[in-house]
């Protein structure tokens, strides 16, 4: 994490940490990106960045399989 808005209290510069953006509205493209904090997570400790990655796509097929039975 490179920067937060003034009323995040979780993070600290420095933090690594994932999310799913919405991806209907945001690009992922970008090596800078801006999101809501309510979407964003501590990286496990232990995981490699491209591991983490993968978590919010897990989470998710794990939701749709759940809801879609």
């Amino acid at each position: 994490m490179t920067a937060f808005g003034k009323n995040v209290q979780d993070f600290q510069i420095g933090d690594d940490v994932f999310f799913r953006p919405e991806l209907e509205s945001e690009g992922t493209y970008a090596d800078e990106i801006v999101v809501p904090a309510n979407i964003v997570a501590p990286m496990p400790s232990g995981l490699s960045y491209a591991e983490a990655a993968l978590l919010p796509l897990v989470r998710l097929t794990v939701w749709q399989r759940h809801w879609w039975r």
